[in-house]
């Protein structure tokens, strides 16, 4: 099951892969109907293909990705040291409403990165 928690009075998701998401969707329901939509948050662990979620609530913007892949590829391979990645990157989305944009690629320990920021 999905992590839940609030925070500062938000609702946050950590979605992860295989997930019943239908509880969600009631409680985003029950948001809506409040009025308090702004206050849900969804984080994609493992990404989310879930089309009735609100794409707008998710710290990523292609949500369907994983984070996880992302993080991995950042080079973030410590569960403490990627819970708070995800926490800053939630504090950034709550701050600035800026959704991050992750690459579509798996991660594969063995392939080459590329650094163009020298060029």
């Amino acid at each position: 099951m999905s992590k839940e928690f609030i925070d500062y009075g938000d609702a946050v998701f950590f979605i992860k892969e295989g997930e019943d998401t239908a509880w969600i969707r009631q409680m985003q329901d029950d948001y809506d109907q409040a009025g308090k939509t702004s206050r849900l948050f969804y984080v994609p662990v493992d990404g989310c293909n879930d089309k009735y979620l609100h794409p707008h609530r998710f710290i990523v913007e292609n949500y369907d990705q994983s984070l996880t892949n992302h993080m991995l590829w950042e080079g973030i391979f410590d569960e403490e040291d990627q819970m708070t990645y995800m926490v800053n990157a939630l504090r950034e989305f709550q701050t600035t409403g800026k959704q991050l944009l992750i690459e579509n690629v798996d991660f594969n320990e063995e392939a080459p990165i590329f650094d163009y920021g020298n060029r």
